[in-house]
């Protein structure tokens, strides 16, 4: 499970219960946009508690229930959304209440 902070925290955890902090870090979105579905696009720089850092491309779909990122640990940008290229961690999230 991840928790979003509107201050661009995040933790991860391995259970839905917040019992096993797995990670968290700091993200700081660099550019922002909406397209013509209502989807909100994202780019950021992301630094976590494990060492590692890089950046994220990431969409949140019109409904906000569904959350979807790329991510690199490898300080390469990520130029173009395609979730399997090598290289690229891609995750799918979806809102729970």
């Amino acid at each position: 499970m991840i928790v979003l902070y509107p201050d661009g925290r995040f933790e991860i955890y391995y259970d839905l219960q917040q019992e096993r902090l797995v990670y968290s870090g700091v993200s700081e979105i660099y550019e922002s946009w909406r397209d013509s579905e209502g989807v909100l696009w994202y780019r950021s720089y992301y630094q976590d508690s494990v060492g590692r850092e890089g950046y994220e491309f990431g969409k949140i779909s019109n409904s906000g229930n569904t959350f979807e990122l790329i991510q690199t640990t490898n300080n390469l940008i990520i130029e173009e959304w395609k979730i399997d290229k090598v290289g690229h961690y891609w995750a799918i999230y979806y809102r729970q209440e």
